[in-house]
């Protein structure tokens, strides 16, 4: 986890956690069919060779990664015999919960880090109050796992705060940010 710990902030991360993880126990419903037919349905198929591809699999059109990360996750369950139904079912939203509280703690690292205090105290109030982002943290939608990686990488690219026009990269911290950014986009 690559924001986890810095400037000392793990209770912020641990907020935000509990907040997804909370929210992942309660999903109980479909908000959209994205959130399976491109994601934990694909990943599916990955690990055991059943599931429905809609026609953007077939035509090759969508990106692999999203659903890879949940195929993995499948895959080291049905490695340890831990596969059940539930768990099957379940574990790609406790997933995408941790995912989305990395996230959050970068949107507000990178506010603490670019505004003053106030503004990064609003920044706060205002993401974790969010309904529709606690609504959509846990849901394994390929647009919840881009934002969280995009927040991952502005909050890794070396800005100077209170100073966005000063940029000094270190290679680094660019290849990092970088890398980061170009997971969000594929």
């Amino acid at each position: 986890l690559v924001c986890v710990g810095v400037h000392g902030q793990m209770w912020l991360f641990g907020a935000f956690l509990a907040l997804r993880l909370l929210a992942a126990s309660s999903v109980a419903t479909t908000f959209v069919p994205d959130e399976y037919w491109q994601s934990t349905e694909v990943a599916h198929r990955i690990v055991y060779g059943t599931g429905h591809l809609t026609w953007e699999w077939s035509a090759a059109i969508r990106s692999s990664l999203h659903p890879l990360v949940f195929a993995a996750l499948l895959y080291v369950l049905k490695a340890l015999g831990a596969d059940s139904p539930d768990a099957v079912a379940h574990a790609p939203h406790i997933l995408q919960a941790v995912i989305t509280a990395v996230g959050d703690w970068c949107v507000v690292s990178l506010a603490r880090r670019m505004l003053r205090r106030d503004a990064a105290q609003w920044t706060l109030l205002l993401h974790a109050s969010s309904w529709f982002g606690v609504f959509c943290g846990a849901r394994t939608l390929v647009n919840t796992f881009e934002a969280a990686l995009v927040a991952v990488a502005l909050n890794l690219w070396p800005l100077e705060a209170h100073s966005p026009a000063a940029v000094r990269p270190s290679a680094t911290a660019t290849s990092t940010s970088t890398v980061t950014a170009a997971a969000a986009a594929a």
